[in-house]
């Protein structure tokens, strides 16, 4: 008898995940690309390159966001060129917001940091990533 409650009750509990699933899996917004990595950067001719991150609401609701930031053990080094999100209101569908990114790696080596969105819905988080390089340099013979 003990077994066939706990059949049951395991039974039901996934049947309620199953029907459940559709609603957790819904984060509201979504950013596009969910990562951006800006590869390798010449830390003295390779500028600061620039990507932008498309965020799309897949809430059923409007998703407030107060405010954009980049934090991490490198945020120094990315830097938030054009928010178009801080203060807006994202409706539901083909509703977006976009922020642009660039990246300034200043030494050698890997880099990253989090581009954060603060919404009405709690926190987004996309990860950034770069990696700071230098080229060779050559002496022409002179004559």
């Amino acid at each position: 008898m003990l077994q066939r409650v706990a059949l049951l009750s395991a039974a039901t509990l996934a049947g309620i995940l199953f029907v459940a699933a559709p609603a957790l899996a819904e984060t509201g917004l979504e950013p596009s690309p969910a990562q951006v990595e800006f590869g390798q950067v010449d830390i003295h001719f390779g500028g600061s390159p620039r990507q932008s991150v498309k965020f799309t609401n897949s809430f059923p609701t409007p998703v407030t966001v107060f405010s954009v930031a980049v934090s991490g053990p490198d945020a120094q080094r990315f830097q938030i060129t054009n928010d178009s999100c801080s203060g807006q209101t994202v409706s539901m569908g083909p509703d977006s917001c976009p922020v642009e990114v660039s990246f300034e790696p200043g030494t050698p080596g890997l880099k990253g940091a989090t581009l954060e969105l603060f919404t009405s819905e709690g926190t987004l988080a996309a990860p950034l990533s770069g990696e700071g390089v230098t080229g060779t340099l050559a002496a022409s013979p002179s004559r």
